[in-house]
């Protein structure tokens, strides 16, 4: 039973819809919280590894309300981890099948180790609930980065995970970080070529890479205050802070990796066979550009050829990503 009424009335919920695998979805979060111990998340500051979250017939509540109030078939959980406590997501999952409630959820948050330990068994259960999209934070290829900002996985778990999706007709969206304190320019190849392996194992798989931001309070943030981060004195300044942003004065990168990091951040969007997606909306003649310029794309990234690199800056001087170092 509710503890507290559901107030979706308030709200003009029309401002909040969006299409996704051909579907109106809204976003929806059953848990606050998270039990890992990643040096770069705010998480474990904000919530202090704590986790709270809504029991299963809660959850579905609050679905069914959404789905005959607002006729929405589709569902993205933004729950910084469903899947901490596998019987709580396997009930949800298994009452949204119950109720035959029709729906597609498009977005699950999960752990690579956390695939590994799930079993034939409940990947269909996630296919007969309408799953199709996973995010899996892999943050980098290189085992003494990972275990740098403590993400408790192995580089042999993020390729477990990925092969035991591979049958299922899931899209995993792997996240990548680069220019970490202390990273070299070879363990950020050690990152691209573990995406690379990831994308040729699994047909489905699109990966993303993002820049590396301080965030105040967590572990990597005081590592890189030690490697000369001058913390901004307004609260202006950090606005600059972002995850497609290279920083003039980014002491926490050695230069190398710096240079690394703003030339590929482009470049990198071409990796695998999803390059055209960010201009799907966009005109042919931008396609068509995509296309040709891919193989570029691809060379440079595999061989951390950063040489005359003219479309990263035509990209920076555009200000596509933003404004970059």
């Amino acid at each position: 039973m509710l503890s507290l009424p559901l107030s979706y009335h308030l709200l003009d919920m029309n401002l909040y819809r969006r299409k996704l695998f051909g579907v109106d979805s809204l976003t929806l979060n059953t848990s606050r919280g998270c039990t890992f111990r990643c040096a770069f998340c705010w998480d474990p500051v904000m919530h202090q590894r704590r986790w709270r979250a809504m029991q299963p017939d809660i959850v579905l509540e609050h679905m069914r309300r959404i789905i005959v109030d607002y006729g929405v078939r589709g569902f993205l959980f933004s729950d910084d981890h469903f899947f901490i406590d596998l019987e709580r997501a396997r009930g949800i999952l298994e009452g949204v099948v119950r109720a035959n409630l029709g729906i597609t959820i498009s977005k699950l948050q999960i752990r690579a180790d956390t695939l590994c330990r799930m079993d034939r068994d409940f990947f269909e259960l996630m296919v007969r609930a309408g799953v199709k999209r996973f995010t899996v934070g892999i943050e980098s290829g290189c085992q003494r980065v990972l275990d740098l900002i403590k993400k408790d996985i192995t580089v042999e778990e993020a390729i477990e995970a990925n092969r035991r999706l591979a049958p299922y007709p899931f899209v995993p969206l792997y996240l990548f970080m680069m220019g970490m304190p202390t990273e070299t320019p070879e363990e950020l190849g050690q990152s691209i070529q573990l995406a690379d392996r990831l994308l040729a194992d699994n047909p489905r798989a699109v990966k993303t890479f993002n820049i590396y931001t301080p965030y105040p309070g967590t572990e990597l943030f005081a590592l890189a205050l030690e490697r000369g981060l001058k913390t901004p004195e307004r609260l202006e300044d950090w606005a600059r802070f972002n995850f497609r942003n290279v920083q003039n004065d980014s002491p926490w990168m050695e230069p190398e990796t710096k240079r690394l990091v703003r030339d590929l951040d482009f470049p990198l969007m071409f990796l695998g066979n999803q390059f055209t997606d960010p201009y799907r909306r966009t005109n042919p003649l931008v396609v068509s550009l995509s296309r040709m310029y891919a193989p570029i794309a691809r060379y440079r990234v595999r061989n951390l050829d950063v040489r005359l690199p003219f479309e990263s800056r035509l990209v920076r001087s555009l200000g596509v990503f933003g404004r970059q170092g």
